[in-house]
């Protein structure tokens, strides 16, 4: 640990080691009988398969704490892994209230087991620590910082627990819904172009994306994709190729297929 101004709660605190995204996260994601156990980690710059954990000095206890309660927890356990995806399972037994081809639309705030407000914070928390800190490189690029504006610190006021949901901000929850699982996750990252609305954010762990819109300019109809500004609290369920990392997720599949076909050929052999 180190001394020093924790960035959520603002105070002078003895830091821990703050991992990006969370160390659970990793853990879940090794396959003890690959040749490499490690996960693939993307980024826009590229792909590389590695247990090396993007981590720093950045939060206190407390807050380490806070955002493992309010958010972290809950969503990796529920996530999916090898052979069981707990989420995808709810939505499943649930009616939807919407479905047309690529895309069922659920209303989660009357699933009493899922807990909406657990996802939104974690992909909040996620959001906010791309912006408010250099994260220290694996790929032998930068990290470039998020540049979320004066949403930053109204992110921060959020989950610290001193303001309400930031209004004019979207979050979006899309489960895949593929069988196959693949052990990666994908940093946040801005989308581009930016749109007449702004600029769309997202990340991906096992199993859910995370979408984030922000600004004044959200259409009604964009406000009814959100997780938090709707009734119902919508979650959708869409395959791959809807979510944009169809072509990303092919290749890292037959990367790991091929790394275990490598290995049932060594045992053999």
């Amino acid at each position: 640990m180190i001394s020093g101004v924790c960035k959520l709660c603002q105070r002078q605190e003895d830091l821990q080691s703050s991992h990006f995204l969370p160390a659970a996260l990793y853990k879940s994601l090794l396959n003890p009988e690959e040749t490499n156990p490690s996960p693939y980690l993307m980024s826009a710059i590229k792909t590389v398969e590695s247990s090396r954990q993007i981590k720093d000095y950045v939060l206190c206890a407390d807050c380490e704490r806070r955002f493992n309660e309010n958010g972290e927890r809950w969503v990796l356990a529920h996530m999916a892994r090898e052979g069981q995806f707990p989420l995808r399972e709810m939505l499943r037994k649930a009616i939807p209230i919407r479905s047309i081809p690529g895309l069922t639309t659920y209303a989660a705030g009357a699933l009493a087991e899922i807990d909406v407000d657990k996802l939104e914070y974690f992909a909040l928390s996620i959001f906010w620590r791309a912006a408010v800190h250099d994260w220290k490189p694996i790929f032998g690029e930068k990290y470039e910082r998020l540049e979320l504006g004066p949403y930053r610190e109204r992110l921060r006021e959020f989950l610290f627990g001193v303001a309400p949901f930031p209004s004019n901000v979207i979050t979006m929850v899309s489960v895949y819904e593929e069988e196959e699982f693949v052990r990666s996750m994908f940093l946040p990252s801005a989308g581009t172009p930016r749109t007449e609305e702004g600029r769309p954010y997202s990340f991906l762990i096992p199993g859910i994306q995370f979408s984030m819109v922000l600004g004044n300019r959200l259409k009604a109809e964009s406000r009814e994709l959100s997780s938090h500004l709707t009734p119902e609290r919508r979650i959708f369920m869409s395959p791959l190729v809807n979510l944009g990392v169809k072509s990303a997720y092919d290749e890292l599949s037959r990367k790991q297929l091929h790394s275990e076909s490598a290995r049932k050929k060594s045992l053999r052999e």
